[in-house]
This record gives structure tokens, sequence and C-alpha cells, in this order.
């Protein structure tokens, strides 16, 4: 009677697209654990040439190319790194409609599911096909000027318009689907950054509305948009901003055991007993 290794096991990808935070020390060690299990499968590996610009090619199955290409050549994306490094690396991957799973060496780690320390087994699993799908909305943000649309982006988290450099409040009016909602007076939009009335409070809307936010006149040239904190866009007086549901979702493989809720109790601390104070 033979028993069955991880050795025999083969990946139910043929290619597997690797990005990481460039530089960073741990990141590389963790990126080299990555792949052994990759090789282990029997897949190939291309790699971010922002995220390893050195590295000594010994194994033919192992290639550096560009972010493009990798997102257009991988079957699934790996990132390494924490929360910024997922979403940087999830506009490739909603561009190309590729699954994407992360590994976080971050502190929070909402959207990286692998710890370093579970790479051989979590990631064995998700690579033999033992995982769980989630599709999530992406937001499409369009910035229309004088009637033409001068540039576009995709939000994975958030959209932001705030004030480029000075903390001083930005005057916003809000439409929904062509209907009026509110003014802002705040320190940004949306929802509102520290609202200055007390009657804004966040709303929460269908994604398939669209969300018109105009630049008022009462506005110096000093704003900008900001796409999850990573892609920012210049705003003038007059400018128009649209935020609609993007045509693609995001593909976001976990762990078979995951579950949203436990996760925000054990990142937020929710429910967990009160430390208490040293005595003195």
């Amino acid at each position: 009677m033979s028993i069955s290794t991880p050795t025999l096991c083969k990946s139910e990808f043929k290619t597997i697209g690797i990005i990481g935070k460039y530089g960073d020390a741990d990141v590389s060690e963790t990126i080299a654990l990555v792949i052994h299990v990759i090789d282990e499968l029997g897949a190939n590996v291309l790699i971010d040439s922002e995220t390893i610009r050195e590295y000594e090619l010994t194994n033919p199955h192992h290639l550096i190319v560009d972010r493009e290409t990798l997102a257009r050549e991988s079957d699934l994306i790996i990132t390494v790194g924490g929360d910024g490094s997922f979403l940087a690396a999830s506009r490739s991957a909603v561009a190309y409609d590729k699954p994407i799973i992360g590994v976080n060496m971050g502190r929070l780690g909402f959207l990286t599911d692998i710890s370093p320390t579970e790479i051989k087994s979590v990631l064995f699993e998700v690579m033999t096909g033992k995982f769980q799908s989630e599709q999530r909305i992406v937001l499409s943000a369009q910035v229309v000027r004088k009637g033409k649309v001068i540039a576009s982006q995709i939000g994975i988290n958030d959209v932001i318009i705030h004030k480029r450099s000075v903390a001083r409040m930005i005057e916003l009016d809000v439409y929904i689907d062509n209907r009026f909602l509110s003014s802002y007076f705040a320190d940004g939009l949306l929802v509102p950054i520290c609202p200055h009335t007390l009657t804004h409070r966040p709303i929460v809307l269908d994604a398939r509305l669209e969300q018109r936010i105009e630049i008022s006149e009462n506005n110096d040239a000093n704003l900008q948009i900001s796409i999850d904190g990573q892609k920012e866009i210049p705003l003038i007086v007059g400018d128009s901003v649209l935020i609609t549901q993007y045509s693609r979702k995001l593909n976001i493989y976990h762990p078979c055991d995951y579950d949203q809720l436990r996760r925000l109790r054990r990142k937020l601390g929710w429910g967990s007993e009160p430390t208490p104070a040293p005595e003195v």
C-alpha cells in the first residue's frame, strides 16, 4: 500500500505570478519559500521585475517579467507584502481577470490571508484546488473636464477627494444617478472625512448607482482624487468625478477555513478581554 505525499501532487495552475515589495529582505526570503512550494508542484514561476530586479535564474521555469506580462500570462497571482502590495497587484489582476491571493508581511493584513509560517501548508492546499473564491466589487473613477473624460482608474478599496498639501476645508456637490444628494463641506469625501455638519453621516449606496461629485466654485485648484492611496489625479474647479461599479470583479482566493467575521474579531480586537494595567 502506497501513501501519497505532497511531491506527487500537481498544481491546478500552470503558471504562477509573484508580486512583492521591492528591496525588502524579509519579503525576498518569503518569496523564496513561495517559489519552493511552486517548484514542488511543478508549476512555472513569473516574478515581477519591480519586485526582484536582480535574481539569478538557475531554473528554466523561472522568469522575470514586467507587471503587464505577469498579469496576462499567469493563471494565479500571489502577492507577498502588506495590504498596499495586494491593492497594487489587484488592479493588474482585475485588468486580465486573474485570481489573486496574498501572503501577509504587513501589520494588519485585512486582505492578505497567508502568514509566512503557513506558506507550505496553506499555499499547497490553494494550488492543489482547495480554496474559497470571493468575487469582490471594484470601483471605477473617471474625471470629467469640460465634457471629456481626462483620466480614469479602478479602485479596489476606496476613492477619496481631498486637498493635495494643506489640510483645509473643501466643498463638493454630490449627485446620485443625476439626483442631487447634498453639498458637503468637509476635509474630504468619500464618505466625508471629519464632516463639519452633524447631520452628514455615512450613507450606504447600491453599487449599481452612479455617484457624481462636482468640484464647486468655492474651492481652489489644490485638490486631487486618490485611489487606494496609490493613484492620484489633480482636480480643478468645474471638474466632475464619476464613480460607478466597474465591469469586472476582483477574484480573491482564500484558504478553506477563511472566515471574514473571525478575521475582523482578531484584527480589531472585538470581544476580547481588556489587558490589565501593570501594577506600579
